[in-house]
């Protein structure tokens, strides 16, 4: 009888803490070293800090934290790492689309590695959000993820809830914190952009989270 209530007990506990911790992505909280593990969001003066230009703060963190503490990026490293990202893609967070006029887009149409399969998919599926999601093929891959249908509805992308909860996905689906954790910015830069353009303001935005968060290398 005692053997039978433990295990109950056990259960129960187990039950508790994945309702309490929340999604698991990549690695479980219990993996990490306690020191590692920020179990606070990163405030706005913070984000300001690390992005000067901020202006739509209020609107937009709330989400970001939201999205960033369900994907685990709940150390100075993946913080720092993911924030720069972003800052950079959406242009210092003013922009959420891409920016261009019809001819601009016509780059994206008939492009297969996008899954651009009928014609007007460059237009209607420009990048969009904080991570900039571009193509039929990943709106559609990111919408099934999220349960929303962003090939009826591509504009959802760009609202500041759903652009976050895109970003951790994309950010999640890639492994990106396994990467943060070891300091490996280049390499998120390619997984993210397909090479390294604008590494330079990338890095400034890094350097500078990482400053601001209080990350202190390991001897």
């Amino acid at each position: 009888m005692l053997e039978w209530i433990t295990r109950i007990i056990e259960q129960l506990i187990s039950l508790f803490n994945r309702q309490t911790i929340g999604p698991i992505y990549e690695t479980p909280i219990a993996q990490l070293e306690t020191s590692e593990i920020i179990m606070k969001d990163v405030t706005i003066a913070q984000w300001k800090q690390i992005v000067p230009r901020f202006t739509h703060a209020d609107k937009y963190i709330p989400h970001l934290n939201n999205a960033m503490r369900d994907a685990e990026i709940n150390t100075p490293l993946r913080q720092a790492a993911f924030i720069a990202q972003i800052a950079h893609e959406s242009g210092g967070f003013w922009y959420l689309t891409e920016l261009g006029n019809d001819a601009y887009f016509k780059k994206y149409e008939g492009r297969k590695d996008l899954g651009n399969t009928e014609p007007g998919d460059g237009l209607v599926f420009k990048g969009r959000g904080f991570i900039q999601i571009t193509g039929r093929f990943n709106y559609s891959r990111a919408g099934k993820a999220l349960g929303i249908d962003l090939i009826k509805n591509p504009k959802l992308a760009e609202t500041p809830e759903i652009a976050a909860k895109i970003a951790t996905w994309y950010w999640s689906l890639h492994k990106l914190n396994a990467l943060a954790d070891i300091s490996d910015f280049i390499t998120i830069t390619r997984k993210i952009n397909g090479g390294t353009h604008g590494i330079v303001q990338r890095q400034a935005y890094y350097y500078r989270a990482l400053s601001v968060l209080g990350y202190q290398e390991h001897a």
